[in-house]
């Protein structure tokens, strides 16, 4: 696909910039040299106050349309902006300091063009910077929705979606979900059709240590409450409470206290029968939660040895090198 056909469906690419001059070139240059070339590059200026703008005008391409103002207004408005701008077929985001590998968009198409039933698609991503690495999420619609209800199982700037669905329905990224907006926003995309990632790593995502996610682990969980009293009244119905969001946020995280130990085997359990009940087959349940017990067993015994024990039997999990571990560690007395 290196050269445009009108006939092919346009891409809107979402990209919003602060102060963005030291890697944005980079960026936008892995969008300029896609393989797929039918696209427009919407470049979102939140108040930038660097050269981010003198860079972008160094640039000479009827494909980029620079959205300048002046007045700082934060990423989920911008975001929002953006949506509101989008004329392609389908919306591809990326954000100011990542690279695009060169066939991420034709990939990400043929991949919608051949799944009608598909919503959005994102991809395993590259770490490097401060951190190197490989992503390995969820791939198939089944996981993604069952992880939705307690972690973010698709990297915001790998995605592509259908604009017709965002326009139809109103989807927009939620003010409230301040840097998990993308989390917020695929929940209410999985009503609408399936989600997919695709195995293939198609972005290189920066990590410097600056990353928004890093920067606000103090109050990562009472954002994620938020999220989890949105979304777990859907699931739990007339029998949720806030107590289930604490539940939720342990799976996930393992930041268990000892005070939790004893009863959380039996909450958990109360969580699998709810998601059963939501529709979820015991194939996926059974591979979600056998990752997450591992972790949290690891948690318990440095916690608390005597409920480790039982918590490996309660989940088969016993074995001799889960056993030689219990034997060996020491459980904290604070």
């Amino acid at each position: 696909m290196s050269e445009t056909n009108k006939a092919e469906p346009l891409i809107s690419v979402v990209l919003p910039f602060y102060n963005a001059e030291k890697y944005l070139k980079d960026s936008i240059q892995s969008i300029l040299s896609q393989t797929y070339t039918h696209f427009e590059l919407l470049l979102l200026n939140d108040g930038s106050t660097d050269k981010s703008v003198e860079i972008i005008n160094q640039f000479n391409d009827s494909r980029i349309k620079l959205h300048d103002r002046k007045e700082n207004r934060r990423l989920i408005y911008t975001l929002n902006e953006g949506l509101n701008l989008c004329n392609g077929d389908f919306v591809a985001r990326m954000d100011a300091d990542d690279i695009a590998d060169s066939t991420r968009f034709e990939k990400q198409v043929n991949f919608l063009l051949d799944n009608p039933d598909y919503v959005a698609v994102g991809s395993n991503y590259l770490l490097f910077g401060a951190k190197k690495g490989e992503s390995n999420l969820r791939l198939s619609d089944e996981m993604i929705k069952l992880s939705l209800f307690f972690e973010n199982p698709m990297a915001h700037p790998t995605v592509m979606f259908r604009n017709d669905v965002i326009q139809k329905d109103k989807i927009r990224y939620r003010k409230e979900l301040l840097h998990i907006e993308d989390w917020g926003f695929w929940y209410d995309l999985s009503k609408k059709g399936k989600l997919a990632n695709l195995k293939e790593p198609l972005l290189n995502y920066r990590m410097e240590g600056q990353n928004i996610s890093e920067q606000n682990l103090t109050t990562l969980e009472e954002r994620s409450n938020l999220f989890y009293n949105y979304v777990l009244t859907d699931l739990y119905k007339d029998h949720y409470s806030f107590e289930l969001n604490r539940v939720h946020w342990v799976i996930q995280n393992t930041f268990l206290r000892k005070d939790e130990v004893s009863s959380i085997l039996d909450k958990i359990k109360k969580v699998r029968i709810a998601l059963e009940k939501y529709g979820f087959n015991h194939k996926s349940l059974d591979q979600y939660f056998k990752f997450k017990y591992d972790r949290l067993f690891y948690k318990i015994a440095d916690l608390d040895k005597r409920h480790a024990f039982q918590f490996l039997i309660k989940t088969k999990q016993l074995n001799l090198a889960k056993l030689y571990y219990l034997i060996r560690a020491k459980t904290n007395r604070d």
